[in-house]
């Protein structure tokens, strides 16, 4: 995908992952052993596919074991770290990692370093583009997932509130894949989140927050019950059997129920 004309992506990697302790409690929760192999390295491998070439990872927790596992190339691709002195949270994590890239007026894609979300790069991208967006969100419809941030949209799915944790029952999830103009988050670092904060004022700022729709393999391996799933799956590559396919907006604003 080499005329995608963006091939640098953040990976939010510097969690501790405490639901996931009992499981892998000598490393960071992105170097769960999927097969004998990190999870982290299947997540790279998809965005590979997708056309990147330049990762910087926002670490903190044991980020040794991380640089140790990858040094500075995988498969070709460059790998940059961003490194906490202390713990900032996913959303200074964010704004560390961003101060580090080269200065660029593209887009960067943000990728959560427990996830990983088959959504197809330049679909995303060209319906970024089109809308003329600041941060799109790739989201994908998950029955009962209250770990989940929920999004509730207007007709044309533009953002009109996300909440962090989704209420019972199906509804558009916040899928952990996001594209960011980088004028959008221009703050200095400091401990803050992502989903329950920066997200929220960016929307209360009337920045311009978009959906993408992906009917798209989605795992999330916070917690023991989808990592052995992930074991299972991730060694047959799942994204390769089947790659987004943005289904059309049903009628109406949702929230989705």
């Amino acid at each position: 995908m080499a005329d995608m004309n963006i091939q640098t992506a953040v990976v939010l990697a510097g969690g501790q992952g405490q639901r996931l302790r009992p499981m892998v409690a000598d490393r960071p929760k992105p170097l769960a052993d999927i097969a004998g192999r990190p999870f982290l390295t299947y997540l790279l491998d998809f965005w590979i596919e997708q056309g990147i070439r330049c990762f910087m990872l926002a670490v903190g927790y044991r980020w040794e074991m991380i640089a140790g596992q990858l040094g500075d190339d995988y498969q070709g691709a460059r790998i940059d770290y961003a490194i906490e002195s202390s713990p900032l949270g996913t959303g200074g994590g964010l704004l560390l990692a961003l101060q580090q890239l080269d200065q660029d007026d593209r887009p960067v894609f943000v990728i959560n370093g427990d996830t990983l979300f088959a959504v197809d790069a330049r679909a995303m991208l060209t319906s970024h583009r089109k809308r003329q967006a600041d941060l799109t969100l790739a989201c994908c419809r998950q029955p009962d997932s209250p770990r989940f941030g929920a999004l509730t949209l207007d007709t044309t799915d533009r953002v009109i509130e996300f909440s962090a944790c989704s209420a019972p029952g199906e509804c558009w999830i916040n899928g952990g894949v996001y594209l960011l103009e980088r004028s959008l988050a221009t703050d200095s670092p400091r401990p803050v989140a992502l989903e329950r904060e920066l997200i929220p004022g960016w929307l209360a700022a009337e920045r311009t927050v978009c959906a993408f729709r992906a009917d798209a393999f989605f795992i999330d391996i916070g917690i023991p019950e989808d990592y052995q799933r992930a074991r299972r799956l991730l060694p047959q590559r799942p994204w390769a059997l089947r790659l987004d396919q943005s289904p059309p907006n049903p009628p109406g604003g949702l929230r989705n129920a």
